[in-house]
């Protein structure tokens, strides 16, 4: 009967691989023999397997195993499910867990203006970026006392925000360092801070500018200003007088005399040199003739002229024989005249004035050789 089992089982032994391979209980023990190499073990050996299973020592090893296995995979199910709850305890702790606002690639929080190294005044505007928009903010400034001071609320529009933030006092020197740094959210109270609670943006850092103390009379400063830069306007000449002339002598020429006043702050100098030209009228003239001799200052007195004062300057118009000819025929003539506007004398800051720009002021006035000054207005 066994050597045709045993036949029997050889002829088979494909379909018995098989079937053992799968059963999961089985499967093990299949390996196990398969990997000693040799499959004709089963065959010649399992006759007396058989026996040993039908027997009561065979039984007893098939509980034993079912046993071993069954609680080997409760064992394993049992840590898959404690593995899971442990999953999910950590997931519920990380949602309760606060985290800093200022997190992912989506929220910036970043200071603009100034820049680092920029020099401020006792106080500045401070604007930066912040996302998401229009989130609140609050920015602190650290001083030279070590301290870090809150400011006011910042303004938020969209994505942009700015702040009037103040850098020290009146009493802060120039070149004082000082730190700006903003944060998420409104949670700061306290006016000023030893430390740094938190911060989310850049840190940057600036110094005070030196300024020049405020003053109660602003408007005497802003008049002087506007007569430091236009002195002309507060220059004018106020007479003209024929000084005398020399029309025979070998090198013609006719003086003038001008008074001069101050009207300004400043102390004054009216300079030596003069730009333009004479011109001369007469009735038999088509149009006014230019007196082509050279323009001297002669006998200057305008210098150093306090403001409010009137002082007198003397010039030399220089004439060819011809031109001296013309004027001793016009003498006694009421409409032979002299004309200055196209003359220009050049009007200076004087000492402690010298900041005042020079600017050059035109000589408003005529004169007939009948010694009657008259004023231009063309």
């Amino acid at each position: 009967m066994f050597a045709q089992l045993k036949l029997f089982l050889k002829s088979r032994k494909g379909q018995i691989a098989l079937v053992l391979s799968s059963t999961p209980l089985w499967k093990s023990i299949y390996q196990a023999i398969d990997a000693w190499g040799n499959l004709q073990m089963i065959t010649d050996w399992l006759p007396s397997i058989w026996h040993f299973f039908t027997s009561t020592a065979g039984t007893f090893v098939v509980m034993a195993s079912g046993f071993l296995v069954g609680g080997l995979q409760l064992s394993r199910q049992h840590k898959q499910i404690q593995g899971k709850a442990q999953n999910l305890v950590s997931e519920n702790n990380a949602v309760r867990r606060p985290q800093p606002v200022a997190q992912g690639p989506e929220q910036r929080l970043l200071i603009v203006t100034p820049i680092n190294g920029e020099e401020v005044g006792l106080r500045a505007l401070v604007r930066g970026f912040i996302s998401p928009p229009n989130t609140s903010l609050q920015v602190l400034i650290h001083s030279g006392d070590g301290l870090w001071y809150r400011q006011r609320r910042a303004e938020v529009d969209g994505y942009l925000w700015s702040v009037e933030c103040q850098f020290g006092n009146e009493r802060t020197q120039s070149g004082g360092a000082f730190k700006i740094a903003a944060m998420y959210g409104a949670e700061l109270t306290d006016e000023t801070y030893r430390a740094l609670p938190t911060y989310d943006s850049n840190i940057i850092e600036v110094r005070r500018r030196s300024e020049e103390p405020t003053c109660a009379d602003e408007w005497l400063h802003n008049i002087a200003e506007l007569q430091r830069t236009n002195i002309s306007a507060f220059v004018s000449i106020v007479e003209c007088t024929l000084e005398g002339e020399r029309l025979s002598s070998p090198v013609p020429y006719v003086e003038f005399g001008f008074q001069v006043h101050n009207g300004s702050v400043f102390w004054i100098d009216v300079e030596d040199a003069l730009e333009g030209f004479v011109e001369f009228s007469h009735p038999q003239l088509d149009r006014d003739h230019r007196l082509g001799g050279q323009v001297l200052m002669r006998n200057n007195l305008a210098k150093g002229c306090l403001p409010g004062n009137t002082v007198r300057f003397v010039i030399e118009q220089r004439l060819s024989k011809e031109e001296a000819s013309m004027i001793t025929e016009s003498m006694g003539i009421e409409t032979a005249q002299f004309k200055f506007d196209r003359l220009f004398v050049t009007i200076a800051g004087a000492d402690a004035s010298k900041r005042v720009e020079a600017k050059p002021l035109p000589i408003r006035w005529g004169m007939t050789t009948r010694s009657i000054p008259f004023a231009l207005l063309r």
